[in-house]
């Protein structure tokens, strides 16, 4: 990974899905599928999806901030997803479709928790994400 590339990863339904749009995005150089927020290493498919690992379906997002920020990814990741569903994303339906923005950068962390803050105060209900 070049020094101009982060990762953040996102949750939001079904990762084939999300992965296909995001990874369009510019700026975006590369995306992964897989699992994360779970209790147990090296889940499977059918661990997953029973539901009692904690995991949800993910999307790492390698992305040069010089090119897309994150508060930009962000906004094309809300565009996608129902912030407001719980366990849920349009038919997809089970833990393993729960939303979620999970990141490695404190800074990051702070970018994140701004633009929910910012999204829940235009919201008409409680955020999910």
């Amino acid at each position: 990974m070049y020094k101009s590339q982060q990762v953040i990863y996102l949750s939001g339904g079904c990762f084939w899905g999300v992965e296909a749009y995001i990874s369009r995005l510019k700026g975006v150089n590369q995306t992964e599928v897989g699992y994360a927020n779970g209790r147990t290493h090296d889940p499977t498919y059918e661990s997953v999806c029973s539901g009692k690992t904690g995991h949800s379906e993910c999307v790492k997002v390698t992305y040069n901030p010089e090119i897309i920020s994150l508060e930009e990814i962000l906004e094309e990741y809300f565009r996608i997803i129902d912030p407001y569903s719980i366990n849920r994303q349009g038919s997809d339906v089970g833990s393993q479709y729960k939303t979620g923005i999970y990141w490695q950068e404190p800074s990051q962390r702070s970018t994140v928790v701004k633009f929910l803050n910012r999204k829940q105060k235009e919201a008409p209900k409680k955020i999910a994400v």
